[in-house]
């Protein structure tokens, strides 16, 4: 099979068009599911209308249900249009999410950043009640995981200083911090996937 790599996205087509369903335990990584948006925006408004979410990531946030619909369709978008891929972090069992990880492509980030940044970023977020098990470590490594296989050649992530939470679960999943943000608040950090 011939992989089909365009250069624009830094990544192997599949990335966008074959979004694959992993299994870890009890947890599962896969995308939203388009024929179910109204109750994918209902656990994504559960999820992302906590306030640490508001604090270090506002673009994830949402006041409600309807501003969580509108959010999911703009991810779908998103990802037709090869800006960004949502992985949707869920029980095996019931399939209903409890967090979120976002893989933003060099497109999205050179257009949408002050930074301009031309490569792959992740963000991610929990449920608070799910927070400090571990869940969001493992669930990074396997999205770098798929991102290598998907020959991405190197991923960064942007934390605030104070979040010692997130740059915890990035140094535990190989990112190294790199340097900080010109306003000396964030912490940028990186991982090479691919030479």
């Amino acid at each position: 099979m011939e992989i089909m790599y365009i250069s624009k996205y830094k990544a192997d087509t599949d990335m966008f068009d074959k979004i694959p369903t992993i299994k870890i335990g009890q947890i599962m990584l896969r995308s939203i599911y388009p024929n179910k948006i109204d109750i994918e925006a209902k656990y994504y408004h559960r999820i992302s209308c906590d306030s640490l979410v508001k604090q270090y990531l506002p673009g994830a946030y949402t006041e409600n249900e309807e501003q969580a619909l509108k959010k999911i369709d703009e991810y779908i978008h998103r990802t037709l249009s090869g800006a960004s891929v949502l992985f949707c972090i869920a029980r095996t069992d019931d399939k209903k999410p409890i967090g979120y990880i976002l893989c933003n492509s060099p497109i999205m980030n050179f257009h949408n950043s002050k930074e301009q940044i031309g490569d792959w970023t992740i963000d991610f977020w929990l449920h608070p009640d799910i927070r400090g098990n571990g869940i969001m470590t493992v669930s990074v490594m396997y999205v770098l995981d798929h991102m290598q296989k998907m020959q991405i050649p190197k991923v960064y992530a942007y934390t605030e200083k104070e979040n010692i939470k997130s740059v915890k679960v990035l140094t535990k999943c190989g990112m190294k911090i790199i340097d900080e943000t010109g306003d000396n608040k964030m912490y940028r950090l990186g991982i090479l996937l691919n030479e």
